[in-house]
This record gives C-alpha cells, sequence and structure tokens, in this order.
C-alpha cells in the first residue's frame, strides 16, 4: 500500500485546483491505494480531476456544485453538437446525474470508481 507521502505533491495541486471543499490527505491517499495506485505518478495530470470525483463520491455540496458548473456544460455542448433535441439533452443529462452522483444500495456513487489514470472528461464519456 502507498503511503499518504507518496500522494502529497497529487493532493497539494488538488488542493489548489479545488478550493471551495476539502478532503482530508489520508482520504485522498486512500482512495488512490482503492484505485489501484502505489502513488502519485501514474494520475498526477489528473490529480484535481480524482479529487473532485471523490468528493462528489462524498457527497460534499461544494464539490457537487463544482462538478455541476465545470463539467455538466461540456456534457450539455457534446450533446447538443451530435444533433440531440434540447429536451432530450436535460433528459440524459438528468440520468447522468443519477448514474454517476447517487450511491445505491449503500454503495458509493459511480463516481467514486473514476481512477484517475485519464482526464475525468474522457471518463464522463463513457458513462
Amino acid at each position: 500500500m502507498g503511503s499518504p507521502d507518496a500522494f502529497t505533491s497529487a493532493y497539494e495541486e488538488a488542493r489548489r485546483q479545488w478550493t471551495r471543499f476539502e478532503i482530508p490527505p489520508e482520504a485522498y491517499a486512500a482512495h488512490a491505494v482503492a484505485r489501484g495506485h502505489a502513488d502519485a505518478s501514474s494520475f498526477e495530470a489528473n490529480a484535481g480531476d480524482l479529487y473532485l470525483a471523490l468528493g462528489c463520491a462524498m457527497s460534499l455540496p461544494q464539490a457537487l456544485q463544482a462538478f455541476e458548473q465545470h463539467y455538466v456544460p461540456r456534457a450539455r455542448e457534446a450533446l447538443l453538437r451530435r444533433g440531440n433535441a434540447h429536451t432530450h439533452v436535460d433528459e440524459v443529462l438528468q440520468m447522468l446525474r443519477e448514474r454517476l452522483l447517487v450511491g445505491r444500495d449503500g454503495a458509493l456513487p459511480r463516481i467514486g470508481e473514476y481512477d484517475g489514470r485519464g482526464p475525468l472528461t474522457a471518463w464522463l464519456r463513457t458513462a
């Protein structure tokens, strides 16, 4: 298992990116280890994405708000570029929110499965 020190620089970078909410460094490190990381080298470029995803999985209001402000508009634009009607886009985005941000049967929300190995935007496209 990686030590919390192995994730310090990634954690600090993520905190600089997302200042409106805070996750304890130990929780961030434990989450990274649970996603298969021994240190931050395998997700360093996406440290902030992993931090935001964990905040959303923890249902932190400011993290959910940041997700809504920074990622939902990108998804909306992508769906509209594909020629989808606005009403259909709204329905798809609501289903996406429910699928990713709501835990089922006591499990963490699915966004907690994001592992940081690629950008969160790419992970969301597959969802």
